[in-house]
This record gives structure tokens, sequence and C-alpha cells, in this order.
């Protein structure tokens, strides 16, 4: 589930480049290697990707499914992501970074549109992948987001690698990121299996304090899963808004998954 890694780390620099008043830039591309254990090590020859990308595409969530008002963009996730985040937090929970592939052999990804709220974003953004997997692959996947080292292998690798690159470049040289904190969040049951992340990101422009707000909810129905990402800044996500999202997006996996 791709946004665990750098996606997620570029969007928390977007954040605080748009509040800094600037715009984000790419970084370099830093290969990394030392992961030994596979991602999956499922038997793939029967998995058809066809029909697995039809039933994500029939998954995924679409305008319809925001509250009015809302405004829908395609998603600017890069295929082309620096491998350097990936690769450390793979590393750190002992899998191979083959986990934050968009597809493979025995599983498919489809992202959603980015959406933003009216109201300049008060109430945030939010987007969506889906994944159509074996039943190898899910249960690999799903025992890497579900483990214990996940919420501090997110605070370590995030944490180094902003202020690493708040550091390195001209616009927000100034800005000064906290401590980045991530825990598991007391989240509804949602399809076979479900939790949550909460990742906050503080920081300080100026004499002005204010933090990222992440919470990422990952969702098993069957061999299909979602990972949702709601974001804002200054605020976290307003919960019965995303109460209501997350439930229209467990019943389009269950729909699909039938």
């Amino acid at each position: 589930m791709r946004r665990i890694g750098l996606s997620l780390a570029a969007l928390i620099a977007a954040s605080v480049l748009s509040a800094c008043g600037g715009s984000s830039s790419g970084g370099d591309d830093t290969s990394s290697s030392g992961n030994t254990q596979p991602a999956s090590t499922a038997a793939a020859g029967d998995f058809d990707k066809t029909a697995a990308t039809s039933t994500a595409n029939a998954a995924r969530l679409t305008l319809d499914d925001l509250p009015e008002g809302w405004t829908a963009e395609p998603s600017d996730a890069s295929d082309a992501d620096d491998d350097a985040v990936n690769g450390q937090l793979a590393s750190c929970l002992g899998v191979d970074a083959s986990f934050f592939a968009k597809s493979g052999p025995d599983k498919v990804e489809v992202r959603s549109d980015d959406f933003s709220s009216p109201n300049d974003g008060a109430t945030g953004n939010v987007s969506e992948s889906v994944n159509v997997e074996t039943a190898d692959r899910m249960a690999s996947d799903f025992s890497v987001i579900n483990s214990p080292k996940l919420a501090g292998c997110l605070e370590t690798v995030y944490g180094a690698f902003l202020k690493q690159k708040f550091a390195e470049d001209p616009q927000t040289k100034d800005a000064k990121v906290g401590n980045v904190t991530a825990t598991r969040s007391d989240i509804p049951s949602y399809g076979d299996e479900s939790t949550g992340i909460e990742i906050r990101v503080p920081f300080s422009i100026g004499t002005t304090n204010a933090e990222v707000d992440l919470d990422m909810i990952f969702i098993r129905v069957g061999n299909l899963g979602a990972q949702l990402l709601f974001e804002n800044t200054f605020k976290p996500f307003d919960t019965a808004t995303a109460a209501s999202i997350t439930g229209k997006a467990a019943a389009k996996l269950s729909q699909a998954a039938s």
C-alpha cells in the first residue's frame, strides 16, 4: 500500500511548503538495498490482472461518494518517487522494498482522484488507493500494516527525511519540523479487518506554530484492500466526515468483492 512510503512523506512536505507559501520540489533519486524478506511468497500464475484492475476501479471512491461541494483532481502521486524513504521504511519494517510497489505479478493498485473540501479546505483533503491481490499477498501486506513496528518506523524515517529536506530547500530552510508522532487510532471495525494510523507533524514558521495532520485507514475485504488518507493542516480532519467517507469506501469494497 504505496502511500505508507514516500508519497505520504512528500505530501507532508507539500503541506508545509504550502503553509510557507512555496511549492514542493522533487528530491534526488537514491537507491537502497539490504532488504531480505519478500513482500509476498505467493505463486501468482493464475492471477488475472485485467479482471483485478476492473474490480479495483469499481471499488474506488469517486466524487459522487464525497459530500456536496467537494472537488476532484487527478491524483498527482508519481511513479518516479525517490526510492530513499521507501527503502529506509522497508528496511525498518524488515520487508522488501517491493512492498511499496504499485503493481506486481500478484497485485494491482488503482488510485482515486484527490478530493478537496470546499471552504478553502477547512475540512481537508482525501485520497484512496485500492488493491486487489492474491490471498497470500494480501495476508503478507496486512501483517506488515498490523505490525507493532509500523508506528515507530514512520516516526523515525519521516522525521529524519523531512528535517533533511527542509534544511536543503531555500523555501523551507527556516521552517522548523518538530518530532513526528505516529500512533494507532481507535476506529470502528470495517470489512474483514481494519486499522488506522494517526500521523502528526508539528512545525513552526517564524512565530507561528502549526502541524500537518494525517490519518490513514486500512480496510480489507477478502482479497481487496483500501488505504484512505485524510489530510489537513493546522487541525485534524473532521471526524464525522471521515467516518462517513470511510463507511462508503468499505461498502464499495464489499460490493466489489461480492
